[in-house]
């Protein structure tokens, strides 16, 4: 499996961002939001579900 892809580059590790804006930015936020919601969801999915879902 790959390790955790990010929607955005200012979620990555060392928090990148072109405007030094990482701590007060709401599009940092709804990104973290968005993140969260699609790693949840494909922390569901099994092998088994996709072999079922054909």
């Amino acid at each position: 499996m790959e390790p955790t892809m990010y929607v955005n580059r200012c979620l990555e590790e060392d928090n990148y961002c072109s405007r030094d804006a990482v701590d007060n930015c709401s599009i940092r936020k709804f990104y973290t939001n968005f993140q969260n919601i699609i790693e949840e969801k494909f922390s569901e999915i099994t092998i088994k579900t996709l072999i079922d879902n054909k």
